[in-house]
C-alpha cells in the first residue's frame, strides 16, 4: 500500500511538471537547430524499427530522459 506524502505539495508538483515541459522545449529546439546527439538518435532508430517518424518521437522521449 502506498501514502501520500503529505508534506509534498502540489506546487513543487507542478514546478517540476513545469520543469519536465521545458526539457521536452529544450529537445524541440535542439532538433529544430539540428542538434543531434548521434547515440540517442541511433537507439531511437532502433527502438522504431526504422520508423523514421516513429524515431523522431522516441528520440524526444529519450533525450528529455537524458536531460532528466
Amino acid at each position: 500500500m502506498k501514502f501520500r506524502n503529505p508534506f509534498k505539495s502540489k506546487i513543487k508538483h507542478l514546478l517540476s511538471k513545469e520543469a519536465e515541459y521545458q526539457l521536452y522545449k529544450k529537445a524541440a529546439d535542439d532538433i529544430e537547430a539540428n542538434i543531434i546527439d548521434k547515440g540517442i538518435w541511433t537507439k531511437a532508430y532502433a527502438l522504431a524499427d526504422g520508423d523514421e517518424k516513429k524515431q523522431k518521437v522516441r528520440y524526444i522521449d529519450l533525450t528529455v530522459e537524458h536531460y532528466k
